[in-house]
């Protein structure tokens, strides 16, 4: 009889946790949003370190994911293609969407040290970069105004840093 008390409870929790995960299922994930100007991406791993002073944004997604993902994916595209097109364009801020499950990113997914969804930004003086890891917004998953703020400040926070 315990054994059936166990097993209801345990049976129940698989049952809603699958409930709950299949909202994020790459079925009719959402595609990304068409760049900006100026907008680097780089899908094939063309990333290179800058050599000179500025802020490189990478996000790191992969190639076909879950609507929820593929949701933060395009809040954050378009928080630093809204807010930051002028700095895009002149070559202060350099944005990149790395593919992390495509071969041909491996040395940059490592040069990171990454998950397979990651936010890093990378500031840059006369080719010397520190790159600092921003994880603060999957916690507000499912409110993209609140992702797209805090992109927009921790973007906002590394240019100003620059003069």
């Amino acid at each position: 009889m315990k054994t059936t008390k166990a097993v209801l409870p345990a049976f129940a929790l698989s049952v809603a946790l699958a409930f709950s995960l299949s909202a994020c299922s790459p079925q009719g994930a959402t595609p990304p949003p068409a760049q900006a100007s100026g907008q680097t991406t780089a899908p094939q791993g063309a990333y290179e370190m800058r050599g000179d002073t500025g802020v490189d944004v990478l996000y790191f997604e992969t190639a076909n994911p879950c609507d929820c993902m593929a949701e933060v994916g395009v809040a954050i595209k378009n928080s630093v293609a809204t807010h930051f097109a002028e700095e895009l364009q002149n070559g202060e801020l350099r944005f990149f969407v790395i593919v992390s499950d495509d071969w041909a990113n491996k040395a940059t997914f490592e040069l990171f040290n990454n998950q397979p969804f990651d936010l890093f930004i990378v500031e840059f003086e006369d080719g010397s970069g520190v790159a600092t890891p921003v994880n603060e917004f999957w916690g507000m998953m499912g409110d993209n105004e609140a992702i797209d703020s805090f992109v927009q400040e921790r973007v906002q926070e590394s240019l100003s840093k620059l003069g």
